[in-house]
């Protein structure tokens, strides 16, 4: 299936199991699609804050990729060479998918 549209989530099939307090295996996480415009190619790099979680990823901009977080609020930081960087806020909730669009403007 197609992924969700900016702003929309979408429940995981594995959802009722994942977020399951009383499943010892719970893993309580969602998915962010994050995808890329405004560049052909390049690298980003991105670093993900969260309360518990901090963590920095390069990214080949013209395939994005899916980011499995658990459930918090993070701030998405996208720094690509030649472009401004970019700064948004995602609240990621136990199985559902999040479609987090980049849109990248040159300097």
């Amino acid at each position: 299936p197609p992924a969700p549209a900016a702003g929309e989530s979408r429940a995981s099939s594995t959802a009722a199991d994942n977020c399951d307090p009383r499943n010892r295996a719970a893993t309580f996480t969602g998915r962010v699609a994050l995808s890329f415009t405004g560049a052909a190619r390049g690298e980003a790099v991105v670093r993900i804050t969260g309360e518990a979680y901090q963590s920095t990823v390069r990214i080949d901009v013209a395939t994005g990729t899916l980011l499995e977080l658990r459930e918090d609020r993070y701030l998405v930081r996208v720094s690509v060479d030649g472009y401004r960087s970019v700064e948004q806020s995602v609240l990621v909730k136990c199985g559902q998918d999040i479609a987090l669009p980049v849109a990248l403007v040159g300097r």
